[in-house]
Order: C-alpha cells, then structure tokens, then sequence
C-alpha cells in the first residue's frame, strides 16, 4: 500500500465533503476475520498519517445499514440488527465501529496440527 506516498489530488479534482452532512459509502469483505470497521477522513489540509485520521472518525447513519450481495440481486436493510460499539472500549474514545455483519467462516484446521 503506497497510503501517504501518494502524490495529493489536485484541489480542482477533490471530492468536497461538507461537515454535518451524510454521504452513502461502502465496503466488500474479500477475507472475512469476522472483525470490524470504521470510516475517517484527514484533511485536506494536514499530513495523511495514521494518527490524523484517528482524530478525525466519521460517525454511522445507525438507520440505514443495509447487506448488499455483490451482484445485486438481494438487499437486506440492517435496522436494529446492525451492531455498533461506541463509548470508551474504541479508539479513538468516543467514536465508533461497527461489526462486520457476516460471521466468520469457522476454520477447524483439521491435519494442520
């Protein structure tokens, strides 16, 4: 992964996010460790390191999680399904992450004893 090696976006050609509004964004699961995830952002104007996307978390829109199949054929809307952990068991402290909603594929490792 190159992350802040990257050279930055031109400021003509950068999405504008505006503070206080939602936006729908997404995420596939390739190797299901059954974790999982939040959303940061870094701005535009600070240095693209890990610790400044840590202040900087994005709170979920906790009514409108929904699965999506990868083909499309099925949508199912989370609702209260959906689990979020917050509080001080996150970091950082006060934001947000929510659970990869499909569970862990169980892998015995049966013969790698």
């Amino acid at each position: 992964m190159m992350g802040s090696t990257l050279p930055p976006t031109p400021p003509a050609n950068r999405t504008r996010w505006e503070a206080g509004t939602w936006v729908e964004v997404a995420w596939g699961v390739r190797y299901n460790h059954g974790g999982g995830y939040q959303y940061r952002l870094c701005p535009a104007n600070e240095p693209l390191t890990e610790e400044c996307f840590q202040r900087h978390p994005l709170e979920f829109d906790r009514t409108k999680q929904v699965l999506k199949w990868n083909n499309g054929t099925l949508e199912y809307p989370m609702g209260s399904k959906a689990i979020f952990v917050d509080g001080d068991a996150v970091r950082p402290e006060g934001s947000t992450w929510a659970r990869n909603p499909i569970p862990r594929i169980w892998d015995s490792k049966l013969g790698l004893h």
